[in-house]
C-alpha cells in the first residue's frame, strides 16, 4: 500500500502552529504571532499559488494576442459583427427568438464597438495592447475572455484534483490550440469556455457552503452561460445529473466525526433532518426555478423543432455518427488542426491521459489512496461516490461526456455537429488528462514526462503551422475585397452568393478613401432551396439584376456554394453566357470576373477616345477608355491603370495574338510593358466571332512614385512565340500610339 505523504501545506500550517501556539507565549506577543502567521500564509499561497497563476495567465493573454490580425474575420465573424452594430432594441429581441445563437455575446460586443467608436482615445489604447488593424478591437473581447479563463480553470481542477492538477489543468488550457483559435475568433465561444467554469465552479461552492451569494452568483453565471450559446444547456444537465451525488458527499463529510459504519448512518440521518441540509434543497430549488422558469418557453419553442424536425441548417452540416464525432473532438481538443500524424499522436496521448485520470478521480481519493471499499477488499459504489473528491471527479466525467453524447443525440434529428459547439467540455477534458499526468507521477515522477513533452511538442507544431501560419487559414474576405476594390470600375456590380454571404463582403468593402474606390452595388441570389424558385425564375431574377451593368464580380464560397448549389446553376450562368475576365482563388473565397461585352440589356459604350486602326489580316482597333475613377483628368494612383481597349474581329481567326500596351516617359524610357491575351488571356481571338465589336479591359500595374506628367501609350499585337514579328497595320507600321496621352500624379501610399 502506497504510503502517506502529508500536504506541504498541512507541514507549513502546523509549524506555524507549533511556533506561534498562544500557550507558549506572552501576551504582549500574540499580536505579533498572529501577524507573522498572517504574513506567512500568504507569501506561502503567493509563491504556490499566486504567482503561477499570474504567469501562465500572462503567457496565455500572449499567445491569444499575438497574430490577433494577420487573419481576416471569416463570415461568421463578419456575420456577428454586422448584427453587433444593429440597434440594442434589435438585439435584446434575440433573448426570446427560439432561433438565436449567442445573444449575449452580440450584445457585449454591440456596446464594446459602440465605445471603441465614441471615444477614439481608447480605440487607440485598445490597438496598442492587442495590435494594429481593424480586426484586433473587434477579437480583443474573446481574447480577454479566453485569458480570464485561466484562473477559474485552476481553481476548478484544484477543488477537484489538488494544488498540481489545478495548475498543469490551467497550463494545458493556456497553451491549447483550440482554445487560443476561438480565443482569436469574434464569437461566443471563449465567453461559453470562461462561462462553464465559473458556472461550475460557483455550483460546487454553492452546495458545499450554502450561502445566498454563492447562490445568486450561481444563478446569474449560468445565465450568462445559458443566453451565450444553446448548447450550455448540455452543461446545465451535467450538473443536476450529478446533483444527488454532490449532496451526498456533503452530507457524508462528516470532518471530524466517528468515522465508524453506524456513527456515519446516524449523522446522515441527523443531517437530512437537519434544518441546513433543508435550507440547502430550498435554495438549490429556488436556483433551478430561476434558471429554468424563463428558460422553458424558448426550451419548448426548440425541442418542438428537433421533434417536427423543422430546424433549418440550411445544408451546412453533413451527419455524423457517435465514432466521427469522436474522434473529431479527441483531435480538435488536442491540437485543433496539425499534420495528420501530429494530429494522431497528440489525441492518442490525451485521450489516454484522459482516461487515467478519469479512474484516478472516481476510483481513489486526492491522496492516491483508494477508498474504504477497495482497502477491505469489498465492492461498495456507494462508498466511493459519497468521498467528496470522487463526487467532484463524477461532475467532471459528465462535464466532459454528457455534452458529446447530449450533441450526438441531437444530430440523429438534426445534422448540426460543429466541433467548436462542444468546446464547453474542453476544460473538463484537459482537467481528466491533467490529473492523469500526476497520477503518472506518483508512481514515478520521469513517466509524467513523456506527455507532457508530447503535448507541448504537438501543441506548438500545431500554432506554428495553423493558428500562427504565415498562410491564411480562416475565409479570407479580407484580401478578396481589396482585391475587388482595386479593380473596381463604375459600371460594374458585385454579386455575392449565397447572399447570407453579404455581410463578410459589407464588412470589407470600402469605397471612396485614398484609392477613390467606385461606389458600386451589391446584389445577392435567393436561396436555390426556395420553393417555386426554379432554373427559370434564376435565370430571369439575374438579367434583371444585370440589367445597365457592363462587368460582375461573382464572389463566392467554393464550400458554401457547393451546399447551395451543387449543380453550379449561378457559375454556369455567369461563365456560359458571358466571358469570365478574372479568376482570383483566396483561402475560403473565390472571386470571378465576369464582362457583358457592352452594358448588359441597356446599351454599348462607345470609347472615350475613338481611333481606328486597321491591321492587315482584317482586325480592327478601335479606340480605347482610360478609367480613371471620380471622373478625374489624372490618374491620381499610379499604382493602378485600368485601360479598355475597343475591337471589331475581322473574318474568323484561327490564330492567337498577343496585346502589348507599353507606357513610355517624356524622354522615351519604358516604364511599363505587358503582353496579354485579350481579357487577360481568357477570350482568345481564335473565339471571337466573325466581325463584332469587343472590349477587351485591362488592369496594368504600376509602381508607385511616378514622376508627373504625360505618359505615351501604345500597343503591338503578335503571335505569342514571336514578338519580333508584330501584325502590320493597314498604311504601313506595326506600333499604335494613342493620341491621347496619359496624365500621372505620384503615388502616395
Amino acid at each position: 500500500m502506497e504510503r502517506m505523504q502529508p500536504d506541504r501545506e498541512t507541514v507549513v500550517n502546523s509549524s506555524m502552529s507549533a511556533r506561534t501556539s498562544p500557550d507558549s507565549l506572552a501576551p504582549s506577543n500574540v499580536e505579533s504571532a498572529r501577524i507573522n502567521h498572517l504574513i506567512g500564509r500568504i507569501t506561502y499561497y503567493a509563491s504556490r499559488t499566486l504567482v503561477p497563476l499570474v504567469l501562465l495567465t500572462l503567457f496565455a493573454f500572449l499567445l491569444r494576442r499575438y497574430h490577433l490580425s494577420s487573419e481576416s474575420l471569416w463570415f461568421d465573424e463578419a456575420d456577428i459583427v454586422s448584427r453587433a452594430r444593429q440597434p440594442a432594441s434589435v438585439l435584446l429581441q434575440g433573448f426570446t427568438q427560439a432561433g438565436e445563437n449567442g445573444p449575449l455575446y452580440t450584445l457585449f460586443l454591440h456596446y464594446w464597438l459602440a465605445l471603441l467608436d465614441a471615444v477614439p482615445l481608447l480605440g487607440r489604447v485598445v490597438q496598442a495592447i492587442f495590435g494594429m488593424g481593424y480586426e484586433a478591437p473587434v477579437r480583443a473581447l474573446s481574447v480577454l475572455f479566453g485569458t480570464v479563463s485561466i484562473a477559474p480553470m485552476y481553481f476548478l481542477a484544484r477543488r477537484v484534483g489538488g494544488h498540481w492538477v489545478g495548475l498543469l489543468a490551467a497550463a494545458l488550457l493556456t497553451i491549447n490550440p483550440f482554445h487560443i483559435w476561438h480565443s482569436q475568433d469574434a464569437k461566443m465561444y471563449s465567453l461559453l469556455v470562461l462561462m462553464t467554469l465559473v458556472s461550475t465552479l460557483l455550483y460546487v461552492k454553492a452546495i458545499e457552503r450554502n450561502t445566498l451569494i454563492l447562490w445568486s452568483g450561481y444563478v446569474i453565471s449560468t445565465w450568462v452561460m445559458l443566453t451565450t450559446h444553446s448548447m450550455a444547456v448540455l452543461v446545465l444537465l451535467a450538473q443536476l445529473v450529478t446533483t444527488p451525488f454532490l449532496f451526498r458527499s456533503r452530507n457524508s463529510d462528516n470532518r471530524g466525526q466517528p468515522s465508524t459504519d453506524t456513527a456515519a448512518q446516524n449523522d446522515n440521518k441527523s443531517k437530512i433532518q437537519n434544518p441546513k441540509s433543508k435550507i440547502l434543497i430550498v435554495r438549490w430549488g429556488w436556483a433551478m426555478l430561476l434558471i429554468l422558469g424563463p428558460l422553458f418557453p424558448i426550451a419548448w419553442l426548440r425541442g418542438a423543432a428537433l421533434v417536427t424536425n423543422t430546424v433549418d441548417v440550411g445544408g451546412w452540416y453533413a451527419p455524423a455518427g457517435l465514432h466521427d464525432i469522436i474522434g473529431t473532438v479527441a483531435v480538435n481538443f488536442a491540437v485543433n488542426r496539425a499534420d495528420p500524424l501530429w494530429e494522431i499522436i497528440a489525441a492518442l496521448t490525451m485521450g489516454v491521459m484522459a482516461v487515467l485520470g478519469g479512474w484516478r478521480l472516481l476510483w481513489t481519493t486526492d491522496d492516491g489512496r483508494r477508498t474504504k471499499g477497495d482497502q477491505t477488499g469489498l465492492s461498495n459504489p456507494k462508498s466511493k461516490i459519497q468521498n467528496p473528491k470522487s463526487a467532484l471527479g463524477l461532475l467532471i466525467l459528465a462535464l466532459c461526456l454528457l455534452p458529446i453524447a447530449g450533441l450526438w443525440l441531437v444530430t440523429l434529428r438534426v445534422p448540426l455537429f460543429q466541433a467548436r459547439y462542444l468546446i464547453m467540455a474542453l476544460p473538463a477534458y484537459l482537467i481528466l488528462v491533467a490529473a492523469g499526468i500526476i497520477w503518472l507521477r506518483r508512481i514515478n515522477p520521469l513517466l509524467m514526462v513523456i506527455p507532457l513533452a508530447v503535448i507541448a511538442l504537438t501543441s506548438s507544431v500545431a500554432l506554428a503551422g495553423v493558428n500562427y501560419s504565415s498562410q491564411p487559414q480562416k475565409e479570407d474576405w479580407r484580401g478578396a475585397m481589396v482585391y475587388v476594390q482595386d479593380h473596381a470600375r463604375l459600371r460594374d456590380v458585385i454579386v455575392v452568393f449565397p447572399g447570407y454571404l453579404r455581410t463578410a463582403v459589407d464588412e470589407y468593402y470600402e469605397p471612396g478613401g485614398p484609392g477613390h474606390v467606385p461606389l458600386i452595388p451589391i446584389e445577392t441570389i435567393p436561396s436555390l432551396h426556395t420553393q417555386g424558385f426554379g432554373e427559370r425564375e434564376l435565370d430571369q431574377y439575374l438579367r434583371e439584376k444585370m440589367t445597365c451593368y457592363e462587368r460582375a464580380w461573382l464572389i463566392t464560397s467554393p464550400t458554401r456554394q457547393e451546399q447551395e448549389d451543387p449543380e453550379k446553376s449561378v457559375q454556369q450562368w455567369f461563365q456560359y453566357n458571358n466571358q469570365t475576365f478574372d479568376t482570383q482563388e483566396f483561402n475560403g473565397v473565390t472571386v470571378y470576373g465576369i464582362a457583358f461585352n457592352g452594358v448588359y440589356n441597356c446599351w454599348y459604350p462607345p470609347p472615350d477616345f475613338p481611333e481606328v486602326h486597321r491591321f492587315e489580316i482584317g482586325l480592327e482597333f478601335s479606340g480605347y477608355i482610360y478609367e480613371l475613377r471620380d471622373d478625374a483628368t489624372a490618374q491620381t494612383d499610379a499604382s493602378f491603370f485600368p485601360l479598355t481597349l475597343y475591337w471589331r474581329s475581322g473574318p474568323q481567326m484561327s490564330t492567337n495574338y498577343l496585346v502589348n500596351v507599353k507606357i513610355t516617359d517624356s524622354s522615351g524610357k519604358i516604364v511599363k510593358e505587358e503582353a496579354l491575351g485579350p481579357l487577360n488571356g481568357y477570350w482568345p481571338m481564335s473565339q471571337w466571332p466573325s466581325y463584332k465589336d469587343i472590349i477587351d479591359y485591362r488592369d496594368i500595374r504600376l509602381s508607385g512614385g511616378m514622376a508627373p506628367g504625360s505618359y505615351s501609350v501604345s500597343l503591338q499585337v503578335y503571335p505569342p512565340d514571336r514578338p519580333d514579328q508584330p501584325l502590320r497595320l493597314e498604311g504601313g507600321g506595326t506600333e499604335i500610339v494613342f493620341k491621347e496621352p496619359l496624365q500621372i500624379v505620384p503615388w502616395h501610399p
